[in-house]
This record gives C-alpha cells, sequence and structure tokens, in this order.
C-alpha cells in the first residue's frame, strides 16, 4: 500500500513540509485509478497513523491528515445470480471437481471455510440438517488449519432440503467407493469434501 499508493503521491514531500493539501490530492489521484473503497480507506488510516506516530515523536506538531475527509465507503450492492443463471453455472461446472462444493454453497449459504470444514458427524441425514461447528482455511506457512466459525453466532444448525441432502449422499456414496479403490492409503479424516485418499 504504502510502495505503490502512498509513496508516489506524497513520499517526496519532507515531514515538516506535509500539509492537508497535499494528502487531498493523493485521495484525489487515487478516485481515478480503479481501487477499491476498503483500499482507499486503508491507505487514509495507514497515513493518518504514521502522522499520529509522528506527532508523539516530535517530528512535527500536528497531524495533517486528521485536517483531511478521509475517502468515502461506497458499498457496492452485491449482485445475486437467478435460479436459471445458477442452472447454467452448474451445467457448466459439471466436469469440475467442486462442483457438489458450489452446490452445496449455494443451497446453505455457508462459507469457503466452513464447507471445508464439514464433517460427516455434523450431518444428520434423518433429520435434514448439518451443524456448522468447523472451518478449515489454508494460512500461508501452516497449511490447512482447523479451527471455529468466525463468532459464537456463526455456529448453527442448517435445515436442508430434498436435493442437498441427495447431493450429501451422493457425496457419501462416492467417497465410499474411493475409499475402497484406495484400500490402506486412504485416509479416514472424516471430512465431507476430500480428495481420492480422504484428504481434506
Amino acid at each position: 500500500m504504502v510502495r505503490n499508493q502512498i509513496e508516489p503521491a506524497i513520499g517526496s514531500i519532507k515531514l515538516l513540509n506535509l500539509e492537508p493539501r497535499h494528502i487531498s490530492g493523493m485521495y484525489a489521484s487515487m478516485s481515478t485509478k480503479e481501487l477499491s473503497p476498503a483500499t482507499k480507506l486503508f491507505c487514509h488510516k495507514t497515513v493518518r497513523k504514521a502522522l499520529g506516530d509522528a506527532v508523539r515523536q516530535n517530528f512535527i506538531t500536528k497531524n495533517p491528515a486528521v485536517l483531511v475527509t478521509p475517502p468515502r465507503q461506497q458499498r457496492k450492492e452485491q449482485q445475486s445470480w437467478s435460479k436459471s443463471q445458477f442452472k447454467k453455472f452448474l451445467i457448466a461446472a459439471e466436469q469440475d471437481e467442486f462442483r457438489d462444493f458450489f452446490e452445496l454453497a449455494a443451497f446453505t449459504g455457508m462459507r469457503r471455510s466452513e464447507i471445508a470444514g464439514l464433517k460427516w458427524d455434523s450431518v444428520d441425514f434423518d433429520g435434514g440438517e448439518l451443524r456448522v461447528s468447523e472451518t478449515l482455511q489454508r494460512i500461508g506457512g501452516q497449511g490447512l488449519v482447523a479451527g471455529a466459525p468466525k463468532t459464537r453466532g456463526s455456529r448453527h444448525n442448517i435445515k436442508l432440503g430434498r436435493r442437498p441432502v441427495e447431493l450429501l449422499k451422493n457425496i457419501r456414496v462416492r467417497q465410499l467407493q474411493q475409499q475402497l479403490v484406495a484400500g490402506s492409503a486412504y485416509e479416514e479424516t472424516g471430512y465431507v469434501f476430500t480428495d481420492e485418499l480422504g484428504r481434506p
């Protein structure tokens, strides 16, 4: 952020000469680029924090970023697919290894990490529901890391209709077939979505 946005705009100005107009100019130039509102706001917070540190260390007497209006956070309205659009997507993804993953996401609204962390002991076929109680995500330098959902409210039960139950049963049958083929090489991890050796 500093290298790509802040430094090119105000990096050549000496700290004592930095004025609110310079920072406003930086925001104006950023508005001509296709940057997300979150990126612009993060730049503002970074500059304000850095200059606040400079004030505390007596390099400058006032923080010029405090006098500048931060970039406006314009939220884009989420566009949802229609049923027909989603059907077209599933047809196009028919041969994709993550097709069932996509379909379950659409039926349940679960996050990617929640679906990746879904285990069979959280699926109730008879009751037609599943429990969101664990996540699984790839973290740089650590690999796949299991954890709890984002908030306590994220742990909840989801009622399943006929199609999601059918989908999960098909996944289970396919998984058991893979287990027979792999034999002793198969790892029984308990996850719903796995590779041909049972690994998440």
